[in-house]
């Protein structure tokens, strides 16, 4: 199993950070006695919505980051990455909590969106990439030009299926 110390880092970070939204909207339902959606309170809709974009965002962009970093993305562009994202994902909590709408909130999701677009587009790039190379490869020894229906072959001569 390849070591992923970056990835796992963020990982735990984010992790860590979701627990106080997730509290927050707690607490404010305790306070206004609300159980299901916001009941009309404006406080309760910015931290319901700041903790949703959190969880609709942040889960899929460190999947994809783990995965580059499998892939072997270099580590200076998955730092890069996640501090983007810890930066995108303050400042739009932040903004959302305190003022609702802005362009400090707007630039939060662009910080977001950027190692979102770079981890998938990595990943996406390696995963295509990973059939043409397994070809190579994989190619069947007794078949150099890739003719045989059999991938591979054992170490004697055998034929997969009639041609």
């Amino acid at each position: 199993m390849p070591s992923l110390p970056v990835s796992t880092l963020f990982v735990g970070l984010f992790t860590l950070l979701q627990l106080p939204m997730t509290l927050m909207v707690g607490y404010r339902r305790a306070q206004t006695e609300i159980p299901f959606l916001d009941g009309g309170d404006a406080t309760l809709l910015r931290r319901m919505r700041a903790h949703g974009n959190f969880v609709e965002t942040v889960p899929m962009v460190l999947l994809a980051m783990a995965f580059a970093e499998w892939n072997g993305l270099p580590r200076g562009w998955l730092w890069a990455g996640g501090l983007c994202l810890l930066a995108g994902r303050l400042l739009h909590a932040y903004w959302t909590l305190a003022h609702a709408w802005g362009v400090p909130r707007a630039f939060g999701m662009v910080l977001t969106f950027l190692p979102m677009l770079g981890f998938g587009g990595w990943t996406l790039n390696k995963g295509l990439a990973r059939p043409r190379q397994r070809g190579r490869i994989l190619r069947n020894r007794h078949d150099p030009e890739g003719a045989s229906p059999c991938p591979m072959t054992p170490p004697w001569p055998m034929r997969c299926a009639p041609r």
